[in-house]
């Protein structure tokens, strides 16, 4: 999927998490986009992706929006979702004064 948007199958991105389509940026990071698995997104269009490197239980979780800053989160995904769900997560593309609304919590199905 991502592979399509960025031809070099990699996206360099500086120390804060802005990409720089064309070289590595020094202090900063690269994601291998043939890595990546999509398992989530909003109506405001920011991707939640898994980092698919070594043990299921050790990727980490990206976000994104396409033109936006990439936030990397080193954390499973039922820690990201209830640090999401009880306003811990700093992620600008997720998290605003109005959502989650307190009366926010995760249920089973």
């Amino acid at each position: 999927m991502l592979d399509s948007l960025v031809p070099s199958g990699v996206v360099w991105c500086d120390s804060e998490g802005f990409p720089s389509w064309s070289s590595p940026v020094e202090g900063g990071f690269e994601v291998h986009t043939k890595n990546l698995l999509k398992w989530g997104e909003n109506d405001s269009g920011a991707l939640i992706l898994w980092e698919a490197v070594g043990l299921a239980d050790s990727w980490s979780i990206y976000v994104t929006s396409i033109n936006g800053p990439w936030r990397k989160y080193a954390m499973s995904a039922i820690d990201f979702m209830d640090s999401f769900m009880q306003r811990r997560l700093d992620c600008e593309y997720l998290v605003s004064e109005d959502w989650p609304d307190g009366d926010s919590s995760i249920h089973s199905i």
